[in-house]
């Protein structure tokens, strides 16, 4: 009867146990991930549906949306997004795996930088991907990079970041490779025009209120550019200067992009004509608007200049750029800028 009794006993505990399991499992959260398990099980196969890219910031919301076969980005007049950008964005988030599991408790969440970025001083970014209906197929708050162990960076370990899905309590450390730019223009294909200052032949520059100031190579192969109708009596200041001129267009972005006709201009304050060794011309037009100066671009050519013209007149027809300030300072150069008078011959000492 002992004996009975004892395995009575045992197989009553061992079904207890069992009970208490399954009343756990009942009792976690829906979100509940083991460590080495994707973040987003299974977004990878449904990404092909996304449709767009939601970044927000305390104070600052934009989208990334997909149109046809690409991206662009709607707060700048749907101008084209830089793709790839995108595409590492999206793989990202699908590929973030858990390594350890934080806090659930809201009142720790700042330490973490994963407070809802609609709370005052929320430091968080969240990131919403949605297919064409509109459904959310990934919303994530991510919060502070941790420091990888000493050696795991030169190894080529991923990142580590704290992350809390949108609506789940539970907060996470991850590793994955995620970068998220926070500022609308910063997903922006940025580069315009790219024509370094080698294959330029010559330059123009025109203003209302000042002379013509006129570059040009007096050979191809001239490593400097000189002044054509140099005044009498002057001299170049700076030859860097001077050849600085030819290397506006080389490596050519912007800070900001409007539709042509989103807002009033003034008439040009500049025109810019640039010519390179092949005949293509790429004229800029500087307007001014309010304090700023803004820029139209223009590109025509033939024969081997055909095609790159092409290219740069369509990717900048319609639109408005807002350059960097040291190449619209560039841009708005004056003769009288570049020259100064000839130094005077020492005076010789009387012999005797």
């Amino acid at each position: 009867m002992r004996r009975l009794t004892v395995t009575a006993l045992g197989v009553v505990t061992a079904l207890a146990v069992v009970g208490a399991i399954a009343a756990v499992a009942r009792n976690q959260p829906a979100t509940a991930l083991v460590q080495g398990q994707r973040l987003f099980d299974g977004l990878d196969a449904r990404l092909e549906g996304a449709q767009s890219l939601e970044i927000a910031k305390h104070g600052a919301t934009f989208t990334i949306a997909r149109r046809g076969d690409g991206w662009v980005v709607p707060d700048k007049s749907d101008y084209p997004a830089r793709a790839e950008m995108v595409r590492k964005a999206l793989i990202g988030l699908a590929e973030l795996e858990t390594i350890e599991a934080k806090t659930r408790n809201p009142e720790l969440y700042g330490r973490l930088d994963l407070q809802d970025v609609s709370v005052d001083g929320s430091k968080a970014t969240r990131i919403t991907v949605k297919d064409a209906k509109g459904a959310v197929l990934a919303a994530l708050l991510v919060g502070k990079k941790r420091t990888p162990p000493v050696g795991a960076a030169s190894a080529g370990a991923s990142d580590m970041l704290y992350v809390r899905k949108v609506d789940d309590a539970q907060t996470w450390l991850v590793q994955g490779q995620l970068e998220i730019r926070d500022a609308a223009i910063d997903w922006t294909q940025r580069d315009v025009v790219d024509l370094p200052g080698d294959k330029i032949a010559s330059l123009d520059i025109q203003k209302p209120d000042a002379k013509p100031l006129a570059l040009f190579r007096e050979k191809p192969d001239d490593k400097d550019f000189k002044i054509r109708d140099l005044p009498a009596g002057k001299v170049v200041k700076s030859q860097w200067d001077v050849n600085g001129l030819a290397d506006v267009l080389a490596s050519l972005s912007f800070d900001d992009v409007a539709k042509d006709g989103a807002f009033a201009v003034g008439p040009a304050k500049a025109t810019d004509r640039f010519i390179a060794k092949d005949g293509m011309v790429v004229t800029l037009s500087l307007l001014p608007k309010d304090a700023e100066t803004w820029v139209r671009i223009a590109a025509t050519g033939d024969g081997m200049a055909a095609d790159p013209a092409r290219d740069i007149a369509k990717r900048t027809a319609g639109w408005l750029y807002k350059l960097p300030d040291y190449k619209r300072d560039k841009l708005l150069s004056k003769l009288d800028d570049l020259v100064q008078d000839q130094p005077k011959p020492a005076a010789t000492k009387p012999q005797g």
